[in-house]
């Protein structure tokens, strides 16, 4: 038997090489061949004749059989969460029925007592300027320094600054002074 008709044996049991005029001549002559190519035909029609699932197969049944071995073990799928849950959303109720509460409660003080942590708080004296283009930011800190206030918005898109000024300020003062800047564009009591 020669090793070249021993491998290409397979490929004519299986049918996809059948015109090998080498290998058929070696059959003809060679017992060993014959022997060969009998076993492998009866091994061939046996592994055709079992009926053996797919890879797929088995991994549905595996998937399936530990599905029901996870509903059986726990009981329901959401039973670990009922237990802890509903105590759990009772307390946070509490929590936001009381922060409510609170909030309402504080929203009724007098505003009097609070004060922001820095800068001035919001007085009900304050301007808007806006100034010429070609302002310096010397003149700008001129005119700021001239009403005594500080800014607390601006500038805006159009340019505007809001200053608070002290509750003492006297605002049409502070026009009069600002409006005869020559860099001062407009000013508006708010």
């Amino acid at each position: 038997m020669s090793n070249d008709n021993q491998k290409d044996l397979p490929w004519l049991i299986n049918q996809t090489e059948t015109n090998n005029e080498a290998l058929n001549n070696a059959l003809d002559s060679d017992q060993a061949l014959q022997s060969e190519k009998a076993f492998l035909s009866s091994l061939r029609a046996n592994l055709k004749s079992q009926n053996v699932p797919t890879p797929g197969e088995f991994g549905l049944a595996r998937l399936k059989r530990e599905i029901a071995d996870s509903e059986k073990n726990t009981g329901t799928p959401f039973s670990g969460f009922n237990r802890w849950a509903r105590p759990a959303l009772a307390a946070a109720l509490v929590v936001v029925v009381l922060q409510s509460a609170l909030l309402i409660d504080q929203s009724s003080t007098n505003d009097e007592n609070y004060q922001p942590l820095s800068g001035s708080s919001i007085s009900d004296n304050q301007i808007q300027i806006s100034f010429k283009p070609n302002t310096t930011e010397q003149q700008l800190r001129e005119a700021i320094l001239l009403t005594g206030g500080t800014i607390v918005d601006g500038p805006g898109e159009l340019g505007v600054y809001t200053i608070a000024l002290e509750e003492s300020t006297n605002i049409e003062k502070v026009i009069t002074s600002l409006s005869q800047l020559p860099f001062v564009d407009n000013i508006v009591e708010n």
